[in-house]
């Protein structure tokens, strides 16, 4: 949520290069979360497995 905040605040005061770089910070890390989620290798604080509803933890380390 931080990243959001902090490109569109950069974006709306002229800040246009911070504003890009937040953004593509936001992106990357949005994508890399998603694919772990939908492949099911995201660990939590706790560092238990877990994926999206329906996908099966098939691959516990």
């Amino acid at each position: 949520m931080a990243l959001t905040t902090g490109w569109i605040y950069c974006f709306v005061v002229g800040e246009i290069l911070a504003g890009a770089l937040l953004l593509a910070a936001d992106m990357a890390h949005a994508l890399t979360v998603t694919i772990l989620l939908l492949t099911g290798c995201y660990r939590d604080g706790a560092q238990n497995m877990f994926a999206v509803p329906g996908n099966s933890l098939t691959n516990i380390n």
